[in-house]
């Protein structure tokens, strides 16, 4: 049971990361140069840090 959890908990990030994907590109429309800086680096940091908590999820002890 905690296997499945930790692979929906695992996909959930991975959507995060697709939102986070997205929101990154929408940077790149015409705004407030600092604006776009500030959201880049939001999305950018949420990204990383999904894709380190998939990761983590995903290959933490295999043995279970």
């Amino acid at each position: 049971m905690l296997k499945a959890i930790r692979y929906i908990a695992a996909l959930s990030l991975v959507a995060v990361l697709l939102f986070c994907i997205f929101g990154f590109a929408a940077t790149f429309e015409p705004m407030d140069r600092s604006a776009q800086l500030i959201w880049r680096w939001i999305y950018g940091l949420a990204g990383v840090l999904s894709i380190l908590g998939t990761l983590w999820l995903v290959w933490r002890n295999k043995n279970d």
